[in-house]
Parts: structure tokens; C-alpha cells; sequence
């Protein structure tokens, strides 16, 4: 899989917040760079542990590895050189 999205956090968003459900959620922008699906991106999260129950809210992407603070997002879509602010979240 290329390394084609660039993920940074967004300006706001940061920090637990609460969702019908007990939940921290991170807003950021993945930034693509070529026209390909499938592409992936490494995200440090901050303000929760990822597991495998971190999922993205919003757009054409799923978290497809977790190391640590680091989750690996996948586009399901060729993004082209679009920016793109989804949620990244952990389930309860």
C-alpha cells in the first residue's frame, strides 16, 4: 500500500468529548497526494490509547493498523490531492 496521505491534527476537536456514548475523539486532516485507493497515512493519537476498537467518523477511510500511540488510516477512495477532517474515535 503507498504511504500517500498525510495526517495532521486539525485546529480543534482535541481532547474527550462525549457522543451519545463515553468516547475520546481526535479531529484531523488527511491530506492526499495521489489518485490511487488505498493509500495510507500514520497518525500519533493524543489524547487516547488506541486499541482495536479506534475507528474513523466521516469520509471514505478505516483505521487498518494500530501500533502504540500510531494508527495506520486507508483510504477506500482515490483522494487525489483533496483535504479531507474526519473524526478519529474509540469505541466503549
Amino acid at each position: 500500500m503507498p504511504a500517500n496521505i498525510t495526517i495532521t491534527r486539525a485546529g480543534s476537536g482535541g481532547g474527550p468529548e462525549f457522543i451519545r456514548s463515553p468516547r475520546s475523539i481526535e479531529l484531523v486532516k488527511l491530506q492526499g497526494s495521489s489518485t490511487a485507493v488505498d493509500d495510507t497515512g500514520t497518525y500519533n493519537v493524543q489524547t487516547f490509547k488506541p486499541d482495536a476498537n479506534t475507528f474513523v467518523i466521516g469520509g471514505g477511510f478505516h483505521v487498518s493498523a494500530v501500533s502504540g500511540q500510531q494508527v495506520t488510516i486507508t483510504s477506500k477512495i482515490a483522494l487525489g490531492s483533496v483535504a479531507n477532517y474526519v473524526y478519529i474515535a474509540s469505541a466503549i
